[in-house]
């Protein structure tokens, strides 16, 4: 089935599972990688209570909501199946992903919305894009590497096995690894 035959209710329900999942999943990972960091600590004691910090799982769930059920969707469910080699090769659809969205999509719109909403000490209102674009350039090489570290093999799955009206849950459901290492990549340094 290619992307257009689809019911606007199956793309609704799509975005909509992709966004809302997505959210939780990325919330709920940072939970557990703030938890892990606490624990982990080298001056780490039982005693010490542990705080969360609600704006950056809020940044994170904001942000896998948008991005999936918006640019992720259109990616994913429209764009891909729509290019043919895409929808034949699995390892290719991987590699463009990685070489493709990963770095010049999905990272871009992260660190802008980061700047956004937890804004950096001593700054003023204004400059978020450029700076999150700055950040974006700074750390380009390394979350490129994570990305492709954890999502050849989910997309390689993702894009041989899943019907494309599932392709976005999917993700949104077996991105639990990607959504903890990213949230240890951004704020555990």
């Amino acid at each position: 089935m290619s992307a257009p035959s689809l019911t606007l209710l199956q793309h609704l329900t799509s975005m909509f599972y992709g966004g809302s999942s997505g959210a939780v999943r990325y919330f709920a990972s940072d939970y557990m990688a703030q938890q892990q960091s606490h624990l982990s600590s080298p001056d780490f004691e039982m005693k010490d209570e542990f705080q969360f910090d609600y704006r950056r799982a809020q940044l994170m769930a904001l942000f896998s909501a948008v991005y999936a059920s918006g640019p992720g969707y259109l990616i994913y469910n429209i764009i891909y199946p729509s290019i043919p080699f895409l929808s034949r090769s699995p390892l290719a659809a991987a590699a463009v992903d990685v070489t493709v969205n990963c770095p010049f999509v999905f990272f871009p719109m992260f660190y802008v919305a980061k700047e956004y909403i937890i804004p950096r000490p001593n700054s003023r209102g204004g400059g978020e894009v450029v700076r999150g674009l700055t950040n974006w350039r700074r750390n380009f090489r390394q979350d490129s590497m994570a990305c492709a570290a954890v999502w050849i093999p989910l997309h390689w799955v993702n894009f041989k096995y899943v019907p494309i009206k599932y392709r976005l849950p999917f993700m949104a459901g077996s991105g639990i690894v990607w959504s903890f290492v990213m949230s240890k990549m951004q704020f555990d340094s």
